[in-house]
């Protein structure tokens, strides 16, 4: 909690939203926004990290392979586990695949979700796209698409 009661994922969410509609940040979550700037570094080594969204601006968006896919000009949480993933893109969302270089810039937390936080703005290349019934009893959490991705926008972060 900070000072003003409110827990750090509120923050977050809160400067994704304003992020989102172009909005101005307050003091408090500029701050916040300036130190995640900070925090960005070269993730180190090549990795996996998987996202599920079900927000109707990414887990609807037609997409198609070879496309670039510009993301939100948010934060991104993303998770080196593909069951923490699935579990944000339940009932019938999309549960993107993606591959990182280790010059990659991103903030790897310590979060029990095993979470790396991708930058703004990312650009993802469509590499492969599956579809899965949301009804099969295999599909655990109900996802809808599975892509395959890889990160092609480097921000020279050193």
């Amino acid at each position: 909690m900070t000072s003003s009661g409110k827990s750090g994922e509120a923050y977050y969410k809160a400067i994704n939203n304003k992020l989102r509609r172009g909005e101005k940040l307050d003091a408090d979550e500029e701050e916040i926004h300036q130190g995640m700037l900070w925090r960005l570094r070269p993730v180190g080594q090549e990795m996996r990290v998987y996202r599920g969204v079900r927000e109707r601006h990414l887990a609807d968006e037609e997409i198609s392979v070879g496309q670039i896919f510009d993301d939100t000009p948010t934060w991104n949480s993303s998770s080196t586990d593909p069951s923490t993933a699935a579990g944000f893109g339940k009932a019938g969302g999309r549960v993107w695949d993606i591959r990182l270089l280790a010059e990659a810039p991103g903030i790897i937390t310590n979060a029990q979700q095993r979470e790396v936080i991708l930058p703004m703005d990312i650009k993802l290349k469509v590499l492969r796209i599956d579809t899965l019934d949301p009804e099969d009893s295999a599909n655990q959490y109900g996802i809808a698409e599975r892509v395959i991705a890889e990160l092609v926008l480097s921000y020279g972060i050193s």
